[in-house]
Protein backbone atom coordinates (compact mmCIF):
# COMPACT_ATOMS: atom_id res chain seq x y z
CA UNK A 1 0.00 0.00 0.00
CA UNK A 2 2.77 2.45 0.93
CA UNK A 3 4.60 1.82 -2.35
CA UNK A 4 1.47 2.41 -4.41
CA UNK A 5 0.56 5.55 -2.46
CA UNK A 6 4.10 6.87 -2.93
CA UNK A 7 3.97 6.16 -6.66
CA UNK A 8 0.67 8.02 -6.99
CA UNK A 9 2.04 10.97 -5.01
CA UNK A 10 5.23 11.18 -7.07
CA UNK A 11 3.21 10.98 -10.28
CA UNK A 12 0.92 13.74 -9.06
CA UNK A 13 3.71 16.09 -8.05
CA UNK A 14 5.78 15.50 -11.17
CA UNK A 15 2.91 15.93 -13.56
CA UNK A 16 1.17 18.84 -11.88
CA UNK A 17 4.37 20.86 -11.81
CA UNK A 18 4.76 20.91 -15.56
CA UNK A 19 1.63 19.75 -17.37
CA UNK A 20 -2.06 20.56 -17.73
CA UNK A 21 -4.53 18.44 -15.84
CA UNK A 22 -8.22 17.56 -15.67
CA UNK A 23 -10.06 17.05 -12.38
CA UNK A 24 -13.27 15.01 -12.53
CA UNK A 25 -15.98 14.16 -10.02
CA UNK A 26 -17.80 10.95 -10.93
CA UNK A 27 -20.56 8.67 -9.69
CA UNK A 28 -22.46 5.65 -10.94
CA UNK A 29 -22.86 1.91 -10.54
CA UNK A 30 -20.48 -1.02 -10.15
CA UNK A 31 -21.52 -4.55 -11.09
CA UNK A 32 -19.56 -7.20 -9.19
CA UNK A 33 -19.39 -10.96 -9.83
CA UNK A 34 -16.22 -12.42 -8.26
CA UNK A 35 -14.68 -15.45 -9.94
CA UNK A 36 -14.58 -18.38 -7.51
CA UNK A 37 -12.84 -21.71 -8.05
CA UNK A 38 -12.63 -24.82 -5.93
CA UNK A 39 -15.60 -24.34 -3.57
CA UNK A 40 -18.75 -25.04 -5.56
CA UNK A 41 -19.96 -21.46 -5.05
CA UNK A 42 -20.70 -19.18 -7.99
CA UNK A 43 -21.61 -15.49 -7.98
CA UNK A 44 -24.23 -13.49 -9.85
CA UNK A 45 -23.62 -9.80 -10.49
CA UNK A 46 -25.52 -7.15 -8.55
CA UNK A 47 -24.99 -3.38 -8.64
CA UNK A 48 -24.05 -0.80 -6.02
CA UNK A 49 -23.20 2.90 -5.89
CA UNK A 50 -19.65 4.03 -6.66
CA UNK A 51 -18.34 7.60 -6.48
CA UNK A 52 -15.12 9.58 -6.23
CA UNK A 53 -12.64 11.79 -8.05
CA UNK A 54 -10.26 11.15 -10.95
CA UNK A 55 -7.36 13.30 -12.11
CA UNK A 56 -5.85 13.14 -15.60
CA UNK A 57 -2.45 14.66 -16.38
CA UNK A 58 -1.82 15.63 -20.02
CA UNK A 59 1.79 14.55 -20.49
CA UNK A 60 2.07 14.71 -24.28
CA UNK A 61 -0.55 15.17 -27.03
CA UNK A 62 -3.12 12.36 -26.94
CA UNK A 63 -1.52 10.72 -23.86
CA UNK A 64 -2.63 11.13 -20.23
CA UNK A 65 -1.79 9.60 -16.87
CA UNK A 66 -4.81 8.97 -14.65
CA UNK A 67 -5.13 8.42 -10.93
CA UNK A 68 -7.62 9.30 -8.23
CA UNK A 69 -9.64 7.76 -5.44
CA UNK A 70 -12.98 5.95 -5.62
CA UNK A 71 -15.37 4.62 -3.00
CA UNK A 72 -16.54 1.43 -4.67
CA UNK A 73 -19.83 -0.25 -3.82
CA UNK A 74 -19.64 -4.03 -4.13
CA UNK A 75 -22.72 -6.23 -4.16
CA UNK A 76 -22.97 -9.79 -5.42
CA UNK A 77 -25.23 -12.81 -5.01
CA UNK A 78 -23.64 -16.01 -3.75
CA UNK A 79 -25.11 -19.16 -5.30
CA UNK A 80 -23.85 -22.15 -3.29
CA UNK A 81 -24.64 -25.75 -4.16
CA UNK A 82 -26.89 -25.85 -1.07
CA UNK A 83 -29.27 -23.49 -2.87
CA UNK A 84 -29.38 -20.95 -0.02
CA UNK A 85 -28.61 -17.72 -1.87
CA UNK A 86 -27.34 -14.60 -0.12
CA UNK A 87 -26.67 -11.09 -1.33
CA UNK A 88 -23.29 -9.86 -0.05
CA UNK A 89 -22.60 -6.12 0.23
CA UNK A 90 -19.57 -4.08 1.24
CA UNK A 91 -17.47 -1.08 0.22
CA UNK A 92 -13.87 -0.71 -0.91
CA UNK A 93 -11.45 2.13 -1.59
CA UNK A 94 -9.82 2.06 -5.02
CA UNK A 95 -6.76 3.91 -6.34
CA UNK A 96 -6.23 3.48 -10.09
CA UNK A 97 -3.06 4.25 -12.04
CA UNK A 98 -3.64 4.13 -15.78
CA UNK A 99 -2.35 5.44 -19.09
CA UNK A 100 -5.11 6.95 -21.21
CA UNK A 101 -4.94 7.57 -24.96
CA UNK A 102 -7.17 9.92 -26.96
CA UNK A 103 -8.51 8.20 -30.07
CA UNK A 104 -11.00 10.89 -31.14
CA UNK A 105 -11.68 14.39 -29.79
CA UNK A 106 -14.41 12.98 -27.52
CA UNK A 107 -13.21 9.39 -27.05
CA UNK A 108 -10.31 7.93 -25.07
CA UNK A 109 -9.29 4.47 -23.88
CA UNK A 110 -7.02 3.50 -21.03
CA UNK A 111 -5.33 0.64 -19.27
CA UNK A 112 -3.26 0.06 -16.18
CA UNK A 113 -3.45 -1.17 -12.61
CA UNK A 114 -5.70 -0.64 -9.65
CA UNK A 115 -5.15 -1.17 -5.95
CA UNK A 116 -8.19 -1.78 -3.78
CA UNK A 117 -8.69 -1.97 -0.03
CA UNK A 118 -11.83 -3.75 1.11
CA UNK A 119 -13.75 -2.57 4.14
CA UNK A 120 -13.28 -4.40 7.41
CA UNK A 121 -16.89 -5.62 7.44
CA UNK A 122 -19.63 -6.77 5.09
CA UNK A 123 -23.38 -7.46 5.20
CA UNK A 124 -25.46 -10.38 3.96
CA UNK A 125 -29.15 -10.77 3.14
CA UNK A 126 -30.88 -14.10 2.59
CA UNK A 127 -32.61 -13.91 -0.80
CA UNK A 128 -35.51 -16.15 0.26
CA UNK A 129 -36.23 -14.93 3.80
CA UNK A 130 -34.94 -11.36 3.65
CA UNK A 131 -33.04 -11.87 6.91
CA UNK A 132 -30.06 -9.51 7.12
CA UNK A 133 -26.81 -9.95 9.03
CA UNK A 134 -24.59 -6.88 9.30
CA UNK A 135 -21.01 -6.04 10.28
CA UNK A 136 -19.53 -9.45 9.61
CA UNK A 137 -15.73 -9.50 9.70
CA UNK A 138 -14.17 -9.70 6.23
CA UNK A 139 -10.80 -10.94 7.47
CA UNK A 140 -12.48 -13.12 10.07
CA UNK A 141 -14.34 -14.86 7.25
CA UNK A 142 -11.02 -15.82 5.70
CA UNK A 143 -10.46 -13.11 3.07
CA UNK A 144 -7.67 -10.62 2.35
CA UNK A 145 -8.42 -6.92 2.45
CA UNK A 146 -5.94 -5.78 -0.24
CA UNK A 147 -6.44 -6.41 -3.95
CA UNK A 148 -4.31 -5.61 -7.00
CA UNK A 149 -5.37 -6.08 -10.59
CA UNK A 150 -5.85 -4.94 -14.17
CA UNK A 151 -8.12 -2.04 -15.10
CA UNK A 152 -9.32 -1.16 -18.61
CA UNK A 153 -11.51 1.82 -19.46
CA UNK A 154 -13.20 3.77 -22.24
CA UNK A 155 -14.46 7.33 -21.87
CA UNK A 156 -16.64 9.72 -23.85
CA UNK A 157 -16.09 13.36 -22.91
CA UNK A 158 -17.99 16.42 -24.12
CA UNK A 159 -17.12 20.11 -23.58
CA UNK A 160 -20.02 22.22 -22.29
CA UNK A 161 -18.21 25.50 -21.57
CA UNK A 162 -14.65 26.83 -21.56
CA UNK A 163 -12.60 24.55 -19.27
CA UNK A 164 -15.70 22.52 -18.27
CA UNK A 165 -16.78 19.11 -19.57
CA UNK A 166 -19.10 16.20 -18.83
CA UNK A 167 -18.12 12.55 -19.23
CA UNK A 168 -19.23 8.94 -19.20
CA UNK A 169 -16.67 6.30 -18.23
CA UNK A 170 -16.98 2.53 -18.65
CA UNK A 171 -14.35 0.41 -16.90
CA UNK A 172 -13.55 -3.24 -16.25
CA UNK A 173 -11.45 -4.61 -13.39
CA UNK A 174 -9.99 -8.11 -13.04
CA UNK A 175 -8.09 -8.97 -9.90
CA UNK A 176 -4.70 -10.65 -9.79
CA UNK A 177 -4.91 -11.34 -6.05
CA UNK A 178 -6.36 -14.54 -4.66
CA UNK A 179 -8.55 -13.05 -1.94
CA UNK A 180 -8.75 -16.31 0.05
CA UNK A 181 -6.33 -15.97 2.96
CA UNK A 182 -5.51 -19.66 3.35
CA UNK A 183 -6.69 -21.41 0.18
CA UNK A 184 -6.88 -25.15 -0.23
CA UNK A 185 -5.56 -26.73 -3.43
CA UNK A 186 -7.31 -25.14 -6.40
CA UNK A 187 -9.31 -22.66 -4.29
CA UNK A 188 -9.37 -19.02 -5.36
CA UNK A 189 -11.54 -15.91 -5.32
CA UNK A 190 -10.70 -12.98 -7.60
CA UNK A 191 -12.36 -9.63 -8.27
CA UNK A 192 -14.38 -9.21 -11.45
CA UNK A 193 -16.09 -5.83 -11.77
CA UNK A 194 -17.71 -3.61 -14.39
CA UNK A 195 -18.49 0.04 -13.65
CA UNK A 196 -20.35 2.81 -15.45
CA UNK A 197 -19.65 6.27 -14.08
CA UNK A 198 -20.81 9.70 -15.21
CA UNK A 199 -19.63 13.07 -14.03
CA UNK A 200 -18.23 16.49 -14.73
CA UNK A 201 -14.79 18.03 -14.68
CA UNK A 202 -12.60 21.06 -15.06
CA UNK A 203 -9.51 21.40 -17.26
CA UNK A 204 -6.59 23.52 -16.04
Amino acid sequence: MKKIASLVLVSFLAASSAFALEANVVGGLTSSAPIQNGTGVSYTARTALTYGALVDFDLIPAFMLETGILSVGLKTRANPTSGIENDISQRAMEIPLMARFTLLPILSVGGGLYWQQFGSSYDTENVNTGIKVTNLSWEGSGYKRSDLGLKLAARAQFPVAPMIHILADLSYKRGFTNLVSNPTAGESLKSNELALLVGAGVSF
